[in-house]
C-alpha cells in the first residue's frame, strides 16, 4: 500500500514538473516577441512652436494651427490653438518636412488649405529633425467675407435642414466646397476671393443657382463684406 502510494505521487510530481516546463519554457523568438510587444513605443520628440498674427501684427488669440507633414496621405493632422499671446506649440512630431498653416474662421481667416482658399491661408515650410527649432512667425492674410444666409421652404418659410451648399470655382470647376446648414437652416460660409458659383440643392426642391430660373430668391443683399441671403426653394412639383 505504501509502496502504491509513493508511487502514485511521484507520478503526480512528475506531471507537474511537465506542466511548470511546458508553461514556462518557450523558443527563444517567443520570448523575444513577448517581451517586444510589453514595451510601449517611443513618443516622437519632435515639435514645432511660434507665433500667429492677425493681418494687422496683433497676436491672434484661438486660431487653429495645423501642421501637415509633405508626404501625408490620410489620417488625423496634428494641431493646436494659440494662446492670449497668439503663441502655439506643436509636440510629438515625426522628423520630416511639415507645411504649417493658422486660421479662424469666425474672423474670416481660412483654417485649411482647400483650393477655393489657397491665396488666403498663411503657411510656412519647416523641417522637423527631433528638437525644438526656433519659432514660426505666422502673419495671417486679409480676412474675408463671409456669406450668410438662411433656406426655407417658399410656401411654408419653414427652414430645410437637409440642404446641401455648393460653393463652386468658376474658373477651375474641380475646386468647390461642400457644406449643409445647421437645424434651423442658416449657414455661414467664407466668401472666396475667386470668382465662384454658389449652389444649393435639397431633395424634393428645385435646385438655386444664384438666382436661376425656376428658383427663387428672397431678400438677396450682396454688399460690403458680409452677403446675406434668404434662400427660399420651390418644390419641384410646383
Amino acid at each position: 500500500m505504501t509502496r502504491r502510494l509513493l508511487f502514485a505521487t511521484l507520478i503526480v510530481l512528475v506531471a507537474l514538473a511537465s506542466n511548470h516546463q511546458v508553461l514556462t519554457t518557450g523558443g527563444p523568438n517567443q520570448r523575444s516577441q513577448q517581451c517586444t510587444a510589453c514595451i510601449p513605443k517611443e513618443r516622437p520628440s519632435g515639435s514645432i512652436k511660434g507665433y500667429v498674427l492677425d493681418s494687422r501684427g496683433n497676436p491672434m488669440v484661438g486660431a487653429t494651427v495645423h501642421a501637415r507633414k509633405t508626404d501625408f496621405e490620410k489620417g488625423l493632422l496634428p494641431s493646436t490653438t494659440t494662446d492670449v499671446e497668439g503663441y502655439f506649440l506643436l509636440e510629438g512630431l515625426e522628423p520630416g518636412e511639415y507645411v504649417v498653416y493658422a486660421g479662424k474662421a469666425s474672423q474670416g481667416y481660412p483654417e485649411d488649405l482647400a483650393a477655393l482658399y489657397s491665396d488666403s491661408v498663411s503657411r510656412s515650410n519647416t523641417i522637423v529633425n527631433g528638437s525644438s527649432g526656433s519659432d514660426l512667425v505666422l502673419k495671417l492674410r486679409q480676412p474675408l467675407g463671409q456669406l450668410t444666409g438662411r433656406i426655407v421652404d417658399i410656401r411654408t418659410r419653414r427652414a430645410i435642414r437637409f440642404a446641401s451648399i455648393t460653393v463652386r470655382s468658376i474658373e477651375n470647376p474641380s475646386n468647390y466646397l461642400e457644406t449643409g446648414p445647421d437645424e434651423k437652416g442658416r449657414f455661414r460660409l467664407l466668401r472666396p476671393r475667386i470668382p465662384f458659383n454658389l449652389t444649393i440643392s435639397a431633395s424634393g426642391y428645385r435646385t438655386w443657382t444664384g438666382g436661376g430660373r425656376g428658383t427663387s430668391a428672397i431678400g438677396t443683399v450682396w454688399g460690403g463684406a458680409r452677403g446675406k441671403k434668404l434662400i427660399a426653394l420651390r418644390p419641384t412639383k410646383d
